[in-house]
C-alpha cells in the first residue's frame, strides 16, 4: 500500500486552492515541479527570526497563559489508512507552549493581517499538528490552538545617512556603504484563538480535519486526477497556453 506524507500547510493552502495541482504535487512531483510560492525570502527570514526569538519566552503579555518550550519542532504521526493509501501527517510546528495549567498548546506564527478568514483558513492546519502530536511517538494531548499574527504597523526613516563619499573624486563610493543597523519598523502581534479547550481541539480534528483526510485518500486512490480549481492561476495558465498552441496549429 502506497504511503504519502501530508504536510499541514498543504491542507491549509494547496488543497483548498486546487485539488488537481495538489494531486500533481503528490503523484507527479518528480516529473512536474510546481513554481515556488509563499513568502518572499526576506519575509521568510523575518518569520524565522520572529519564531526563534520566542524560544523559552513567557507569552503572558500576549494573553496566553504559558511559556514557549519548543520552536520549529518536527512532528509526525503514524501512517493511517484512508481509502487505498496510507497518509502520514507531519511537519514543522512553529510554537509548542506549556500552559500554566500544565497542559500543552500549539501556535502558528503568521506574517499577516488578523481576520476571521485567517483564523478559519488555518484551523485545519493546526488541527493536523494537534493530531500528529496526539498520535505520534510522544502522545501529547493539545488543549489549545491559535495563531500569532505579526503585522507591520509603522516605518521610520533613519536620522543619518551612511553612504560614504570618496574624498578624492567627490563621487559616491557605492562599494563602501557603511552598514550600521537602524531600527526602522514596528510590529503588532495579535492572538487569534482557534480552539480554547481540549474538547474544541478534538472537535476540530474530527469535524474539520478528518473529512479532509478522507477526501484526500479518495483522490489519491482514484485512477484520474480531480478537476482543476475554478480560481487556480496555474491551471488557468496551462489551459490558455494549450488553447493558444491549438490556435497556432490552425493558422
Amino acid at each position: 500500500m502506497t504511503e504519502y506524507w501530508i504536510s499541514p500547510s498543504s491542507i491549509a493552502w494547496q488543497w483548498e486552492e486546487c485539488k488537481r495541482c495538489w494531486w500533481i504535487s503528490m503523484l507527479r512531483k518528480n516529473a512536474v515541479r510546481m513554481p515556488r510560492s509563499g513568502l518572499p525570502p526576506v519575509l521568510e527570514r523575518v518569520d524565522r527570526l520572529t519564531i526563534n526569538s520566542l524560544k523559552d519566552q513567557p507569552l503572558h503579555n500576549l494573553g496566553i497563559q504559558g511559556r514557549v518550550v519548543s520552536v520549529e519542532e518536527k512532528v509526525k504521526m503514524l501512517p493511517r489508512q484512508y481509502g487505498e493509501v496510507l497518509l502520514l501527517v507531519g511537519g514543522r510546528l512553529d510554537l509548542l507552549v506549556e500552559l500554566d495549567t500544565g497542559g500543552m498548546a500549539i501556535y502558528d506564527v503568521k506574517m499577516t493581517v488578523p481576520s476571521q478568514h485567517t483564523t478559519e483558513r488555518y484551523r485545519r492546519q493546526n488541527a493536523a499538528y494537534a493530531m500528529a502530536l496526539r498520535d505520534g511517538p510522544r502522545k501529547i494531548a493539545i488543549q489549545q490552538t491559535g495563531l500569532l499574527c505579526i503585522t507591520p504597523t509603522f516605518m521610520q526613516s533613519p536620522k543619518e545617512s551612511y553612504v560614504l563619499m570618496d574624498n578624492d573624486t567627490g563621487e559616491m563610493a557605492y562599494n563602501g556603504i557603511a552598514r550600521k543597523p537602524v531600527a526602522f519598523m514596528g510590529f503588532d502581534c495579535t492572538v487569534l484563538y482557534q480552539a480554547k479547550s481540549a474538547q474544541d481541539v478534538e472537535a476540530d480534528i474530527e469535524n474539520e480535519l478528518m473529512p479532509t483526510l478522507t477526501e484526500m485518500g479518495a483522490v489519491l486512490s482514484a485512477d484520474r486526477p480531480p478537476p482543476a480549481g475554478n480560481a487556480c492561476q496555474y491551471c488557468g495558465y496551462v489551459a490558455s497556453i494549450m488553447k493558444f498552441a491549438q490556435e497556432m496549429k490552425e493558422v
